[in-house]
């Protein structure tokens, strides 16, 4: 069983990493597995790997929308308004998942915001199956504690203080639950709940931009003290509370106009040295709009600890045990422009200074083939992969002309990998041109150039579906390495749906491409629904064709998927709403329930029977199971409302992973992007039976028809095909499929308002 691993529109650009800390909306668990399509030329190859679908959307603070796995990965990034240029770095620990905008990092250093608000691991339990703990305390929003300058401040700073509060109080989606006790003179404190809604207008009103207008810097209003996340377990702020945050087993200190940072796990332990690290801006000066990051790779450092402490003279000063490091800094200059530099071996032995220089990063540029179109999308990606530590970044902009990269000092030589990659995306009506260059690495780029050939990318015409009228929607796309968690975002075009699109796209040998279609809600800032397809690779020079969110949609088996058992444990991994070319798809709305039974007596039921990933204990001795599954998707879709299936078959222990037999029907008439076809037209659709039953090993296929939903009549089905009369304009078709394999397992499968007529 697969086991999951993780005219021009508006541009926006959704991500497949993450941000983290605020409303969670539930899914239902499904997938977005490989499946075949048909091609106008040639048919794409896929590694039958899946891609994690989002089963929960966590809104951060900043207004930043996270899709979350079931396995608790961040998956998806929708940007807030006016925040798609603000960098995101991803940092993975065994006890940490941190998904931090950069704009929040040095708050975070100063211990003004707590770092908790951007740890996923904080905000999702998957033991529960749901959201964390803390989410079950706080299910309507963000619970901030948030804490305002005293009466020990200035006079500015307590003025500063009552303005703040007044106005985040009159904010309508801020709740005030009650205030807290004073931390002596030094602050005034009250819980408060953020709507997911308020979240990105909360944040403008706790920060305010900082720096040059174009460096994306912010800091906390002077009248602010610090927020912290409230996980409700008490309503007191002690002291603890107040200094969260600062990092594990972190303190710090200060000394002319340079910060020390070390860490108490290995104070005291191991001989330490003390590196001062200097940063200099692309003007020539100590560097102030800059995020820096110094991770240990080898020797004694605790893994996963940044002893990288921003400050705004442009130096700090760390006391690091000996071993080596990961350093990393990210400039952003006064006109915009950012430049990555990077030393990925930084070793320590000595006391020693480093210097590291925006000035020594090269500019970056890929251009593609077609002069008349604007590029919509540029980004510099990275990702360091080691043992004990997963960090990725992503820096975008509308084109390369504002970002730099180099490397500093020796070449990456520690356990693990370390990939660049640079992406881009152009846009010429409904032409789209999408470039991904890079791999694993031991020396980064300083400065890298391509020239995109057309002969060099591969074709891809999509046809972009909705069943309902008045829709926009957006193909997103991924480019998928081997072994790399990848790129962050996943941009696109807000076009009107339905829509045909032609993409080429570029054809390295290592990489594939995941491709994707948001429909959007109706105030076109939120995918309502997804459709996805899974890892596919496209050779250049060859032409292929997709359609996406067109029907009929239902129960498909694609590679690695349908229902197993291991031992004494069965698992589902069935997607009941794949659409008519077997994308996966799911929506807000959709609704999931599935019922294990055994010889009659109820075994399970959750919405996650079918999730690939739930298993469930059964007795040992063999048994006659039924499984029953029922999906529905009410708005934001017309077709289908709803599909059912009964599964039964016989089963006992066995002593290895063994798939049980089951069978899905798959029906594929001709139907237009809104599926729908031409009213009372005798239309024929294939049938074609996918799974145990398949083949030879079919025994019996029923397929009924029904214009009501209550009565139903039998078509005959003829060479692997029937023929129906199309429903009257507006109205919809149900159909339904009985088949039994020569081994007596079954299934019914009823599709409820499969397409409509036109």
């Amino acid at each position: 069983m697969r086991k999951r691993h993780n005219g021009p529109g508006r541009v926006v650009a959704a991500a497949v990493l993450a941000l983290a800390a605020g409303v969670v909306t539930a899914l239902p668990a499904t997938a977005v597995p490989w499946s075949a399509l048909p091609s106008a030329a040639a048919s794409p190859t896929g590694t039958g790997t899946s891609v994690a679908p989002v089963t929960h959307w966590i809104t951060l603070i900043t207004g930043d929308r996270v899709g979350v796995s079931a396995e608790g990965e961040p998956v998806r990034i929708v940007p807030g308004e006016g925040r798609e240029k603000i960098p995101v770095r991803v940092e993975r620990t065994k006890d940490h998942t941190l998904v931090l905008p950069l704009d929040a990092r040095p708050l975070i250093d100063k211990g003004q915001v707590d770092e908790r608000l951007f740890d996923l691991k904080e905000l999702f339990d998957l033991n529960e199956l749901d959201a964390a703990p803390y989410r079950k305390r706080q299910p309507s929003g963000t619970g901030l504690i948030v804490s305002y300058q005293g009466a020990a401040a200035s006079g500015a700073a307590l003025k500063a203080a009552r303005s703040l509060r007044s106005e985040l109080r009159s904010d309508a989606g801020v709740k005030l639950r009650h205030a807290l006790p004073a931390i002596g003179a030094e602050a005034v404190t009250e819980a408060v709940t953020v709507s997911d809604a308020a979240a990105k207008d909360v944040w403008k009103t706790l920060t305010r931009p900082s720096g040059p207008p174009l460096a994306g810097q912010r800091a906390a209003d002077p009248g602010l003290r610090r927020i912290s996340l409230d996980d409700m377990r008490g309503s007191s702020l002690d002291a603890s509370t107040a200094g969260a945050g600062a990092g594990a087993g972190a303190g710090t200190g200060a000394g002319a106009g340079e910060s020390v940072r070390t860490s108490a796990a290995v104070e005291g332990e191991v001989d330490t040295y003390e590196v001062t690290v200097r940063h200099i801006g692309a003007d020539g000066e100590p560097a102030t709009t800059y995020s820096p990051t110094l991770y240990a790779l080898s020797g004694s450092g605790v893994p996963g600890e940044n002893y990288a402490k921003f400050s705004p003279t442009g130096v700090y000063t760390a006391r690091l045990p000996k071993g080596v490091y990961y350093l990393d800094a990210l400039f952003t200059g006064s006109d915009g422009a950012q430049s990555q530099i990077t030393a990925p071996h930084f070793e320590v032995t000595k006391n020693t200074t480093v210097t590291v220089d925006a000035r020594t990063a090269k500019p970056i540029g890929i251009t593609g083939p077609d002069p008349a179109a604007h590029r919509v999308f540029a980004e510099m990606f990275t990702e360091l992969n080691t043992p004990e530590l997963r960090i990725s970044s992503g820096i975008t902009g509308t084109s390369f002309a504002n970002l730099r990269s180099a490397q500093l000092g020796p070449d990456f030589a520690a356990e693990g990998t370390l990939y660049q990659g640079f992406n881009a995306l152009d846009i010429n009506g409904t032409k789209e041109y999408r470039f991904a260059y890079g791999g694993n690495v031991t020396r980064l780029a300083t400065g890298f150039e391509r020239q995109a050939k057309l002969r060099d990318m591969a074709k891809i015409g999509a046809r972009l579906g909705t069943t309902v009228a008045g829709k926009q929607g957006m193909l997103i796309a991924r480019p998928i390495v081997p072994d790399i968690f990848g790129s962050i975002f996943m941009p696109g075009v807000i076009r009107p749906l339905p829509v045909a699109t032609t993409t080429y796209v570029t054809t390295a040998a290592d990489t594939d491409w995941v491709f994707g279609l948001d429909q959007y809600d109706d105030t076109g800032t939120y995918p309502e629904l997804t459709h996805g397809t899974g890892i596919q690779h496209y050779e250049a020079g060859r032409s292929y064709r997709r359609d996406l969110g067109v029907g009929v949609f239902g129960p498909a088996l694609v590679k690695g998927e349908g229902v197993s058992r291991d031992g004494d444990e069965i698992t589902g991994c069935v997607d009941l709403l794949r659409d008519g070319t077997g994308n996966t798809g799911y929506g807000n709305d959709d609704t999931v329930k599935a019922t294990l039974y055994r010889d009659g007596v109820e075994v399970a039921s959750s919405p996650y029977l079918l999730s690939c990933w739930n298993g469930v204990t059964v007795p040992a001795a063999s048994g006659d199971f039924r499984l029953t599954a029922t999906a529905s998707r009410p708005a934001p879709s017309a077709a289908p409302t709803e599909v059912t299936a009964t599964w039964t078959f016989t089963s006992g222990h066995t002593t290895a992973e063994e798939a049980l037999p089951v069978s899905v029907v798959r029906l594929a008439p001709r139907l237009d992007a809104d599926s729908t076809a031409r009213a009372g037209a005798v239309t024929r659709i294939p049938v074609r039976v996918v799974g145990a039953a398949a083949g030879a090993n079919l025994k019996s296929l029923t397929i009924e028809v029904s214009y009501d939903g209550t009565t139903w009549k039998k078509a005959k089905v003829v060479r692997n095909g029937f023929l129906v009369r199309n429903p009257a304009t507006g109205k919809g078709i149900s159909l339904r499929a009985t088949v039994a394999d020569r081994q007596g397992n079954t299934l019914t499968q009823t599709i409820s308002n499969a397409y409509r007529g036109r």
